[in-house]
């Protein structure tokens, strides 16, 4: 009776789970009827698979970018017309982001959009809703007037279409940029001129592929297995990426990536197609199938804009993945709550020189055949990772280190900026941080004979190390648990005592953060005092409400990259 039972609930939740994907499929594309013209063996793939709130985001970002290229940049792209082109077309974007709801109406575009880039074999394909097609052409006619551009008018099966001449260099087959609109979806292709006809069937959707992304379950199998939510999906095919790069019979598009990515003349692409390179940059991209962009949560209103998205390496060499496992360390909490910025490094110190040992010898087996694998194996055999060792010696024990600013002051009354008050920290987190200061404290005139207890009063630096009357910061050492911490500031002091009873637990790899008007508000108020015009690279700056934090992990599945940003709409008159 009970393997009746076992039997009867492992069939019930085989069937569940095959109701659910064939309940979703039609879903998503039901919601995205786009997705049936996409092929299942597409290179590059990225999908709005929910309408987009364009309008709120661009009210929160607008400030993030330049009001506009300048004069010169334009100006440096004359004596290339199409490249002036859409420059002319980028430059409009960039002005216009201070009225969004003008923008999107000179682009006619709605206040929502749902947008898709892919490829028929190399050739990249965009599709986007459009809520006025005719300003859209309106748009292009203008940039047209502005370079001197002109296009040449198409019609297939009785959709018009623009069709725009493009060159890569003296001897390259030529290309053409299309621009067509039918039913108020927008597509914009590049394909080769000898096969334009043929491919625009395709990207037009007159012509069905073989297998589509639809019918395959892709998209739903990512989304799944990665926990993404949905509304946004993005990846690259190295397999089929890799196909391409080694077919005998590859198009002009794939002979110039090759020439991109390898650097190399239009002769020496001709090293990926042999059988050997075949055979083994695809066995190399089977183990590193793709690279995944999903978004895991979005809110976004007019004042603020929340977006967190990750992106996966995906990885079934699972050699490497325990190596790099292994070298997870521990980041504290504070790093991502840090008020200005905040950075940490996580690397487990003892495990670096063996994980860093197999991944090499994991990398030069087995020896390829493939000329520029070769290569780059040869490159890796030159040099011998066991040096590293010698290195970390000293750090025996060390789980990882980690900074924080909090606050900081600038004296206003100094021509230059001189930093008046600082609030933030410094940890290092390890099996026996009192060890290792005992180690390293002898090479420190003024440490030597300091004896650090763990809970007890801070020490000062600035008299131990002799640091002069004039210096602002007055730096404190403490021990707290498993933490060597130096700190400056009242705040600073409260996060170094909350570390004590913190355990050092492997939890990512790196971790930044980032809060950009903050962080270079003081210096920017300090130029404007100064009146005087600020660098380019400064100048940017101003208005800039970003906040962002990006953290780089291993698990099972990859290479794990997180990216939260969240941006503010400055207050408006």
């Amino acid at each position: 009776m009970k393997k009746f039972l076992l039997a009867a609930a492992l069939i019930l939740a085989g069937a569940m789970a095959y109701w659910f994907h064939q309940a979703s499929t039609p879903q998503l594309v039901k919601a995205n009827a786009v997705l049936e013209w996409v092929p299942a063996d597409t290179l590059v793939f990225s999908g709005l698979l929910t309408p987009f709130p364009l309008k709120l985001y661009l009210q929160t970002v607008a400030d993030n970018y330049p009001g506009g290229l300048t004069h010169r940049q334009l100006q440096s792209r004359a004596n290339e017309p199409m490249a002036a082109f859409l420059l002319s077309i980028f430059d409009t974007y960039l002005r216009g982001l201070k009225d969004p709801a003008a923008l999107l109406a000179k682009f006619g575009l709605a206040d929502t959009l749902k947008a898709y880039v892919y490829t028929l074999g190399t050739s990249p394909v965009i599709k986007l809703e459009l809520a006025r097609p005719e300003a859209f052409w309106a748009l292009l006619d203008q940039a047209e007037r502005d370079t001197g551009v002109t296009h040449t008018q198409g019609q297939l099966v009785g959709i018009d279409y623009r069709s725009y001449l493009l060159t890569d260099g003296a001897g390259a087959e030529p290309l053409s940029l299309v621009f067509a609109e039918y039913l108020g979806m927008l597509t914009i292709t590049v394909l080769p001129l000898s096969r334009d006809t043929e491919l625009l069937e395709t990207a037009l959707g007159l012509k069905r592929p073989a297998e589509s992304l639809a019918s395959s379950g892709m998209l739903e199998e990512i989304i799944d297995t990665h926990g993404f939510s949905g509304d946004s999906v993005s990846f690259i095919n190295h397999v089929a990426l890799a196909k391409a790069l080694t077919s005998g019979d590859a198009g002009p598009l794939a002979r110039q990536l090759g020439r991109r990515i390898y650097d190399l003349s239009l002769a020496g692409v001709g090293e990926l197609q042999t059988s050997e390179c075949r055979r083994e940059l695809m066995a190399l991209a089977s183990h590193w199938p793709r690279t995944l962009i999903g978004l895991n949560e979005m809110r976004i209103n007019e004042q603020h804009s929340h977006i967190e998205a990750t992106m996966v390496i995906e990885s079934r060499n699972r050699i490497i993945l325990t190596a790099l496992q292994r070298l997870r360390g521990f980041i504290p909490a504070y790093v991502g709550e840090a008020s200005l910025f905040g950075m940490g490094l996580g690397i487990d110190v003892d495990e670096f020189p063996p994980a860093v040992k197999t991944i090499w010898s994991e990398l030069r087996t087995p020896a390829y055949q493939c000329v520029p694998l070769a290569r780059l194996q040869a490159g890796l055999s030159a040099r011998d990772p066991a040096i590293l060792g010698m290195f970390t010696g000293l750090a025996e024990g060390v789980k990882g280190v980690s900074l924080a600013l909090l606050d900081y002051r600038l004296d206003e009354q100094q021509a230059e900026p001189v930093i008046a008050a600082i609030d933030g920290l410094l940890s290092l987190a390890a099996d026996k941080p009192a060890a290792l200061f005992d180690t390293v404290k002898i090479f420190v005139p003024g440490l030597a004979e300091t004896q650090l207890v763990d809970g007890a009063e801070a020490i000062d630096l600035s008299t131990r190390l002799r640091l002069p009357a004039t210096f602002a910061i007055k730096p404190m050492l403490v021990l707290r648990g498993q933490h060597l911490v130096i700190y400056a500031g009242d705040r600073a002091k409260v996060l170094a005592d909350s570390l004590a009873d913190v355990p050092v637990a492997a939890n990512g790899l790196f971790s930044i953060l980032t809060d950009y008007p903050r962080l270079f508000g003081p210096l920017l108020t300090l130029a404007e005092m100064a009146a005087e015009p600020l660098p380019e690279e400064f100048a940017v700056l101003q208005g800039y409400k970003m906040r962002q934090q990006i953290h780089l992990d291993v698990n099972d599945k990859g290479i794990v990259l997180t990216s939260v940003v969240d941006s503010e709409a400055r207050a408006r008159d």
